[in-house]
């Protein structure tokens, strides 16, 4: 009884490990796409093509481009 709930634990842990990778490449995708937009690009630059990815790209891409539009960033 004591290893299934070692074993449930173990689980748990590994998702959350899970989690934490999916959480952080989504976050590498967002900076990604804030320095492309920062840079000029365009947009369809985006070289994700899952949509996760891809969305997170492109909201980093549209927060850099509000940036310079207000002038927050210099080029």
């Amino acid at each position: 009884m004591s290893c299934k709930r070692y074993r449930l634990f173990s689980i748990g842990k590994e998702g959350e490990q899970m989690k934490r990778q999916k959480r952080d490449r989504l976050e590498r995708a967002r900076a990604k796409g804030y320095q492309a937009g920062i840079a000029g690009r365009s947009k369809e630059g985006c070289p994700y093509q899952g949509t996760d990815a891809r969305g997170y790209w492109l909201g980093g891409w549209r927060d850099a481009i509000d940036d310079r539009v207000t002038g927050l960033s210099a080029k």
